[in-house]
Order: C-alpha cells, then structure tokens, then sequence
C-alpha cells in the first residue's frame, strides 16, 4: 500500500527556508557563545599576567630584604668595594666596569652586552684608588 503525501515543492523550499535560518540562528548563537568565553579568557590571562608580575617584584624585594639581614652591602658601595677587590687581583688594570649583580669586566662593551640580561642594565665604570 502505498502512502500518499500532500508535501508539494512549494512547502519543501519553505520547509528548506526555516531549516537554514535555524541553522544560521544557531551558528551566530554559537558565535556568540564563542567570543564570550574568548573575552573571559583574555581577562584570566591578563589577571594571571598582573599576578605574575606582582611576585616577580614580590620576590626581587624579599631576595633584597634577605641580603640586608645577611648583612651583604648593596647598591654602589657593594659594587664599588668588589671593584676595588677586582683591581687589587690585576694591578696591571685601572678601570674596572661592573654590572648590577657584581661581575666586573676590564672591557665595557663586555659589560654592557652582560648588562643586557638583567633587571638593572646599569653598568658602571669604577676606576683604581690611588693609595
């Protein structure tokens, strides 16, 4: 037996119609859904950012505050007195260039390209005392 349908290709394309603006509603739904979740994501990487940052400063302050109680001299006085040491080891020397965390070098442009890496790219030209 067969089975008869009213279904005429005027009420398929409408039928196709409605399909396809369903289909579009749910992709720009999607779409929506998609760039909240990627602004929600931008703000975690930037609080995780912010927080990193603020233990990186957290922890230069605490490794500061540790050597003040070791009782370790920082700053130019440090640097100063461990070029002076430097220039003791090689009479032959005048000139010293120290960087921030205390390598001295005879050649400033070694120092500088050391001083590249660091937090505190000072470098600074100590020269021998005359005794």
């Amino acid at each position: 037996m067969e089975k008869k349908t009213n279904a005429t290709p005027e009420g398929e394309v409408k039928n196709t119609q409605q399909i396809e603006e369903q289909v579009a509603m749910e992709i720009a739904a999607k779409e929506a859904e998609a760039k909240a979740v990627a602004g929600l994501a931008e703000k975690e990487a930037a609080k995780k950012a912010e927080e990193l940052a603020a233990k990186k400063v957290a922890e230069k302050a605490a490794k500061a505050a540790a050597k003040l109680a070791a009782g370790e001299k920082t700053g130019e006085d440090g640097i100063s007195k461990e070029a002076q040491h430097i220039l003791a080891d090689y009479p032959h020397e005048n000139e010293v260039f120290m960087t921030s965390d205390g390598f001295g070098f005879f050649d400033e442009h070694d120092a500088i390209q050391h001083a590249k890496r660091l937090d505190d790219q000072d470098v600074v030209s100590v020269k021998r005392q005359e005794e």
